[in-house]
C-alpha cells in the first residue's frame, strides 16, 4: 500500500490564517489544502500530499544539513499502526513561525505543548520503515557519499566529451 501523507493544524483566533497555510506551503508546497475551516467555532487546516513530494522536503533537510536530526524524529514519532498489522505511521510536529520563515524546526511530539504552535504531519501505510526511511529521512553521511558518486560520474562524462571533441578536431 502507498503511504499516505496528511497535515493538520489548529488556527487559533490570535493566528492568522492564511499565514498558517503559507507555512505549511513553505515547507510542502505540493501540499492539497483539502478541507479548511475558518469560522466562530473552529479554524483548522486539512491537507494531503503525494509521497513524490516527500523528494523536495529531502532536499529541504538536506540544504538546512538537518538529515540526521529529521531522521531521529521520525524514528522518535514512528508507532505502529493501529489499524494495520505490520504497517507502521510517522508523526512530525512542526514549528508554524519557523516554517513561515522556510526553516524546518522540529517539535517534541510527548511536550504538552499548545496548538498554537505547531502543524503536524502524518504519514500513515508505511510497510518498510527502514527503506522509508533510507529513501526520505537518509542519513547525511550516505546522502554526501551518494552525491560525490554522482560529481565523479559527472566529472569522467565531461572529460571522456572533452576528449572526444579533441579527437574529433585533430582529425578535421
Amino acid at each position: 500500500m502507498i503511504p499516505s501523507i496528511n497535515i493538520y493544524s489548529q488556527v487559533v483566533s490570535t493566528e492568522n490564517y492564511q499565514k498558517v497555510i503559507k507555512a505549511i506551503l513553505t515547507i510542502f508546497p505540493d501540499a492539497k489544502i483539502e478541507k479548511s475551516t475558518d469560522n466562530e467555532k473552529s479554524r483548522e487546516i486539512n491537507a494531503q500530499l503525494d509521497i513524490n513530494c516527500l523528494k523536495s522536503f529531502t532536499d529541504m533537510l538536506e540544504k538546512q544539513q538537518i538529515l540526521d536530526s529529521a531522521r531521529k524524529r521520525a524514528r522518535k514519532g514512528l508507532e505502529e499502526s493501529e489499524l494495520e498489522k505490520e504497517s507502521f505511521q510517522i508523526k512530525l510536529r512542526f514549528n508554524k513561525q519557523s516554517a513561515f520563515a522556510g526553516k524546518i524546526n522540529f517539535l517534541d511530539i510527548d511536550d504538552e505543548f499548545s496548538p498554537l504552535h505547531y502543524f503536524e504531519l502524518l504519514i500513515r501505510h508505511i510497510n518498510d520503515i527502514e527503506e522509508f526511511l533510507n529513501e526520505y529521512f537518509p542519513e547525511w553521511k550516505s546522502r554526501r557519499e551518494e552525491r560525490k558518486k554522482i560529481e565523479n560520474r559527472l566529472k569522467i562524462s565531461m572529460k571522456n566529451e572533452e576528449k572526444s571533441k579533441q579527437k574529433l578536431k585533430k582529425s578535421k
